[in-house]
């Protein structure tokens, strides 16, 4: 007796993907990498399509014809949509283009666009039914931790680095976690987080502004992980080879965060002390020609 083929929905549907979820605040994601590469591997003939949108021409004078990976409403809000077909059946989603802080973008830079794009890729994957638990507010099926956030303390401490990927097993035991053992480590696991944390604008680091309390510790880590320090390398050469020279990037690195650390100081004072400390130790040091330890 020939048994019955499964569906694409059935097949999807039963995976659980928990293991591969990331937190933001209070939401729970699915990368687009895990998902497509679990969509892959179980239908390898599945593809996407973003879609793109005419702008311009016959009747706009001004601006030529031309095509862009979103499209925007009245308001000047934007939208991307992103179709998964599998099986020769078709999902197709439709989402705003948001900043790291999950607000609407109206004028979005090219960054913001990918990782919409992205998202809205992992969320037309569960409309076949992979990660769909986790839509439905069902991301814990087996593990139990409230937050995956980046922890500055002991170096040893063992902590995920963010888009690490694991195969997917039902039976394998529980691994240990990486651990983040050189500022290099947590600078490239800031620099590679999924929800864009941190931007490289002319050679500072720039962060944004927290929703909540955890939040904003994890701006007090980036804080003391971007510190400008004696020995940091640019290449194979020393970014500040005097001490005059390291004050003045700790000096740009709070100038050009002023706006958000002005923020932290009204909604956690106690967060903007310790954040303020971090700037006072990390100039002594530097005045007294020695490197900043990364510490918690």
């Amino acid at each position: 007796m020939t048994s019955k083929k499964s569906t694409v929905w059935e097949t999807l549907s039963k995976i659980n993907c928990s293991k591969y979820t990331e937190k933001k605040g209070d939401l729970t994601y699915l990368s687009w990498a895990h998902a497509y590469q679990i969509l892959k591997d179980n239908y390898p003939g599945a593809t996407f399509h973003k879609h793109w949108f005419d702008y311009g021409g016959p009747s706009n004078e001004t601006v030529p014809a031309h095509k862009l990976p979103y499209a925007m409403d009245k308001n000047g809000n934007c939208f991307v949509q992103v179709t998964v077909t599998v099986e020769g059946v078709e999902a197709t989603e439709v989402m705003p283009v948001l900043d790291h802080r999950n607000r609407p973008v109206q004028k979005p830079d090219s960054f913001q666009i990918n990782t919409s794009l992205q998202r809205t890729l992992a969320k037309a994957c569960a409309f076949h039914g992979l990660g769909m638990h986790i839509y439905r507010g069902e991301d814990l099926i087996e593990e139990t931790e409230e937050e995956t956030v980046v922890h500055l303390v002991d170096q040893s401490e063992e902590v995920d680095k963010p888009e690490e990927v694991e195969a997917e097993t039902e039976e394998k035991p529980v691994e240990k976690k990486t651990p983040l053992k050189s500022l290099g480590d947590w600078r490239k696991a800031f620099r590679d987080h999924p929800d864009h944390v941190v931007d490289d604008q002319d050679g500072s680091i720039v962060f944004g502004e927290a929703k909540n309390e955890s939040g904003w510790k994890m701006i007090r880590q980036i804080v003391a992980v971007f510190m400008p320090r004696i020995g940091d390398k640019r290449g194979d050469k020393v970014a500040y080879d005097t001490p005059e020279k390291c004050v003045k990037a700790i000096e740009t690195f709070y100038k050009v965060n002023r706006k958000t650390i002005t923020l932290l100081s009204k909604a956690y004072p106690a967060i903007h002390k310790d954040v303020m400390a971090l700037f006072k130790a990390a100039k002594g040091a530097a005045k007294s020609g020695e490197e900043f330890p990364l510490h918690d």
